[in-house]
């Protein structure tokens, strides 16, 4: 467990402006919802083009 003290720590990790060299994993931060947005992008890249 850990607990981020200062919230601009913590709105920066959720805004991409901080990349933490801890595990950080949340409902919005894990491998399968990371795996998940890229396969998506993946499909909508191959859309836009073909």
């Amino acid at each position: 467990m850990w607990t981020v003290m200062e919230p601009e720590t913590l709105r920066r990790v959720f805004a991409g402006e901080l990349v933490p060299d801890w595990d950080f994993y949340s409902r919005h931060f894990n491998p399968t919802v990371l795996n998940l947005g890229r396969q998506m992008a993946a499909m909508e890249t191959y859309n836009l083009v073909h």
